[in-house]
């Protein structure tokens, strides 16, 4: 009897497991991916699993190796297979994405080693760096910064060397760079590091904003969530002769923000 139940046991997860890889489209390769079986997958790979075969959602071993914390697969599949590194899910996300979001900054430097493009938006305009900002891994964003900048970008500006990334300024669909990213979490050092590569203050996202003094700051200021984020962020800014501008109300804008109605 009690064979009988155990018996019966198995089948039902077997059952299950079945279901699961009928629903996620996986097939062999895509679990010993998953679950870091470095072995298996060379294995697999001989008898003939494409080594980018993808689930329903576009997701192929590599991304999923990169996502579960597989490193040693991951490394195994760009190095040695060669597989895409630019492969791109249903979500419109590559693996730089998940690198960047699950701070995986060796395989960052794998993958932009083998051809990565650091500038891929997913669905929602967002960009690897977007991510790394966000997360606050800052390796990753700072290797980033650096992949992207070329001899020609290197500028001078009033006797200072000031470095420029083609990824600082690009914008999600909302209209935000990582520097409202950064502002928004209160970051003093992604903030720092953003506008140490040249990153812009005056790009405005597309958001409806109401005060007259707050919708005269730059944008990524206004993203600060606190009075003391904002107050620690602003120092940033305070030689910026555009926010001093920015800063300069007219006498109608400022009568209507500070005066009486009668004014």
């Amino acid at each position: 009897m009690a064979k009988s139940r155990l018996l019966t046991r198995f089948y039902c997860e077997l059952f299950k497991l079945w279901t699961q890889y009928l629903q996620a489209g996986r097939n062999p390769l895509h679990w010993a991916a998953c679950g870091g079986h470095l072995e298996l997958v060379k294995v697999l790979l001989t008898r003939g699993f494409d080594k980018d075969c993808k689930d329903q959602s576009n997701w192929t071993p590599l991304m999923i190796a990169i996502s579960a914390g597989r490193g040693n697969v991951a490394s195994y599949l760009i190095e040695q297979e060669h597989a895409d590194v630019n492969v791109i899910n249903s979500t419109g996300q590559c693996c730089l994405h998940y690198c960047a979001s699950k701070n995986r900054l060796q395989l960052v430097k794998q993958l932009l080693d083998a051809g990565a493009k650091p500038d891929v938006k997913d669905w929602g305009g967002v960009t690897p760096l977007h991510r790394a900002i966000a997360t606050e891994n800052l390796d990753i964003a700072k290797h980033l910064l650096d992949h992207t900048i070329t001899e020609n970008d290197v500028g001078n500006e009033e006797g200072c060397n000031k470095l420029f990334s083609t990824l600082v300024d690009l914008t999600d669909k909302q209209g935000q760079t990582p520097l409202h990213y950064a502002c928004e979490e209160g970051n003093f050092q992604a903030a720092t590091l953003l506008m140490n590569y040249g990153a812009s203050i005056n790009h405005k996202d597309t958001t409806v904003r109401y005060s007259l003094l707050w919708n005269r700051l730059p944008m990524p200021i206004r993203n600060c969530d606190t009075f003391t984020r904002f107050k620690k962020l602003i120092t940033l800014f305070l030689d910026s002769k555009e926010l001093q501008h920015f800063l300069e109300l007219p006498p109608t804008d400022e009568a209507l923000y500070y005066g009486p109605p009668s004014i």
